[in-house]
């Protein structure tokens, strides 16, 4: 499974933008990545790629890296 290729798949989607797995994006410097994107962005993932993030941790993942590492942890 490419975790990277899912999590900019599912950015793609929620965000309505092309974003490649190389791509370094947050939620600090998108202005459409909003905290109800936010919420899209987690249950979207966890719905692809069959994981559950802890809930203390949702807040912290504002950008592709952090989302990416902590679906890794996940796995």
């Amino acid at each position: 499974m490419d975790i990277e290729k899912k999590v900019a798949e599912c950015l793609t989607i929620v965000l309505e933008k092309n974003i490649s797995p190389n791509d370094s994006i947050s939620m600090n410097e998108d202005p459409t990545w909003d905290s109800f994107k936010h919420l899209e962005i987690i249950l979207m993932i966890e719905e692809q790629l069959g994981i559950s993030y802890d809930v203390e941790d949702i807040p912290k993942m504002t950008s592709m890296d952090l989302l990416i590492k902590h679906a890794r942890k996940s796995i």
